[in-house]
């Protein structure tokens, strides 16, 4: 990675531009950031940073939780009953120097972020626009983690450019617009 060049910048700017890099240094001594480690290891045996065994345990305990919530979402109040800042008052202050294991993470998932949703898919949710998620669109947002594709050119990203192009074509005859909006 570059890091900025100070020598052309006027005082203040220096200041600011020598903490950043002093900042960005300092990740470097946290294992494996910016490391560009490989998302599936040559041998299949682990998922970025993760053995393969502890992603799928997780991800079909993560999907458990998932269709719970969504069957139980009416059971929640719609709006929580917190006040601003409730949420950040139970994170740590500072980034933390390893990672936390996944029942950590889930069990905050349960006692910090759930209590602190507006859910927006329960059915008295009536502000803004309409629960637009679906079983098949949660999937589908999975499978595009898993790809973790960069649709900015047709090369960087050619099945999603196209699956893209061809969906939003339909949905042009849908709603009828003219062959011009093609």
């Amino acid at each position: 990675m570059s890091l900025p060049d100070v020598s052309k910048a006027g005082k203040s700017s220096k200041k600011s531009m020598i903490k950043i890099k002093s900042k960005i240094k300092s990740l470097s001594a946290i294992p494996n950031v910016g490391k560009g480690l490989p998302a599936v290891s040559k041998a299949g045996k682990s998922v970025s940073d993760m053995p393969l065994s502890e992603f799928k345990k997780y991800g079909y305990e993560l999907i458990d939780w998932v269709a719970n919530y969504i069957s139980n979402v009416d059971s929640f109040p719609v709006l929580p009953n917190i006040k601003p800042g409730d949420i950040k008052s139970q994170l740590p202050q500072n980034a933390p120097q390893s990672s936390e294991k996944m029942k950590k993470i889930i069990s905050d998932l349960d006692k910090i972020i759930l209590p602190g949703t507006t859910h927006w898919q329960h059915p008295n949710f009536m502000a803004y626009f309409n629960s637009s998620a679906s079983g098949p669109g949660i999937l589908a947002e999975l499978v595009s983690s898993a790809f973790n594709v960069n649709s900015m050119v047709w090369k960087s990203a050619p099945s999603s450019t196209e699956l893209e192009e061809t969906v939003l074509n339909w949905f042009r005859d849908i709603i009828g617009l003219p062959e011009g909006f093609k």
